[in-house]
């Protein structure tokens, strides 16, 4: 027959010197041992000073608040682990495989760089929110992203600790991240250094960004690509598959997984790399010589910076190229709910957020566009006519700046 819990009060006294005298409470409670099983171990907490907490009752009263969990069988040894042991010893080994592999990655360096060094030897119930949101001020040299990522980490591992019953809280909710700023400037390349970027790149480099700004789609999606998923009657292509780090993975979610239409050039593009022989539908469109998909870092390295330094365009990324796509089809008078769509995300706001911006030039464009408006509104009887309305149709759509 199980041994029923005891209810237990504890004990109550007051330690230190006159005038700086406190009131500690002492209990016993299940605790963990080196070899990880379970032992009888004695607690005690300082519960106030006399000064706070002037009678006995008081403190006895602090103490039962305390012992509450313990008293109504919620407490577990396990709240008690180390950080680090817990971290290390169960959420990467049983959780964290879980993820994909570019989110485990990054959450593993973020547990043994920073988190685990800092919260390492406390227990899990003396994490609190006043603790956390004490180290991610410290980390003032880090960008924002990288401290939100941090804390998406922490808060996975503590939600984990959550649902096992280990504690009662996840201490990361509803503490204070930095704002989000932007650390280098994102742009978007201009139709001439597309033009010139193209000029200078090799194949298969050559083909993959002439799909990432036809499509917008992301470069390990390309990579991922096999030609089973192309439906050359309908011409779409089929977006349910990834490629990271050489680990193969479907979409984190389900908005990446999308039907994507070709234009006419695209499909002219894709049949050439095609060719006339047989392709089997699950070979990949861009492979090496042993049928593996391409390196993205490999890609890049090897041709789209030399390429980039000779059409003197500066920097380039993956990223830049769907940046370009979503702001061609911005310019081109989609909506939003388009732009997310092509891009495979969830929240249309992302996509503008990150992605869409404004060619200079085209900017430049529309200022003048609008200045020309209002001198025609200031003196109606200007010669000089509306610049907007040289940009629209016979039917007063606008026409694409191309």
């Amino acid at each position: 027959m199980a041994r029923r819990k005891s209810y237990q009060k504890g004990t109550v006294f007051t330690r230190g010197q006159k005038g700086n005298m406190v009131w500690v409470g002492r209990w016993w409670e299940n605790g963990i041992s080196g070899n990880g099983t379970q032992r009888r171990v004695r607690r005690s907490k300082v519960l106030g000073t006399i000064a706070e907490v002037p009678t006995r009752r008081q403190a006895q009263l602090h103490l039962d608040r305390y012992l509450n969990a313990n008293n109504l069988g919620r407490k577990r040894a396990e709240a008690r682990m180390k950080f680090k042991d817990f971290a290390e010893d169960r959420w990467m080994r049983d959780v964290l495989p879980a993820f994909k592999l570019s989110t485990r990655s990054q959450y593993s360096y973020f547990m043994r760089k920073y988190l685990v060094t800092y919260f390492g030897e406390q227990p899990l119930e003396d994490i609190r929110p006043e603790e956390v949101q004490r180290f991610f001020a410290q980390c003032k040299r880090l960008a924002p992203k990288t401290v939100r990522s941090m804390a998406t980490a922490l808060s996975s591992s503590f939600r984990t600790a959550v649902n096992w019953g280990f504690v009662e809280v996840n201490p990361v909710r509803g503490i204070m991240l930095p704002p989000k700023r932007t650390i280098r400037p994102r742009r978007a390349l201009a139709p001439k250094e597309v033009q010139d970027l193209l000029v200078h790149l090799e194949e298969p480099c050559r083909m993959i960004v002439v799909l990432i700004l036809l499509t917008g789609m992301r470069i390990g999606e390309v990579l991922a690509m096999r030609w089973g998923k192309i439906d050359w009657k309908n011409r779409t292509i089929l977006v349910d598959e990834g490629v990271y780090e050489g680990e193969l993975s479907t979409p984190k979610t389900e908005s990446a997984i999308r039907s994507l239409p070709m234009s006419k050039m695209l499909l002219a593009e894709l049949q050439s790399w095609h060719g006339q022989r047989f392709h089997d539908p699950t070979e990949f469109v861009f492979h090496t010589a042993v049928g593996t998909p391409h390196c993205r870092r490999n890609l890049m390295h090897r041709q789209m910076e030399p390429a980039a330094v000779s059409a003197g365009i500066g920097a380039v990324g993956w990223h830049m190229l769907r940046r370009t796509h979503s702001t061609w089809l911005k310019d081109a008078g989609a909506a939003p709910t388009v732009i997310q769509h092509q891009l495979g995300h969830a929240d249309p706001r992302l996509a503008f957020e990150l992605y869409v911006m404004s060619i200079p030039g085209e900017r430049r464009k529309a200022v003048e566009r609008v200045s020309t408006q209002l001198k025609r509104l200031l003196d109606p009887n200007s010669t000089h006519r509306s610049a907007m309305s040289e940009d629209r149709g016979s039917d007063g759509a606008a026409v694409s700046a191309g």
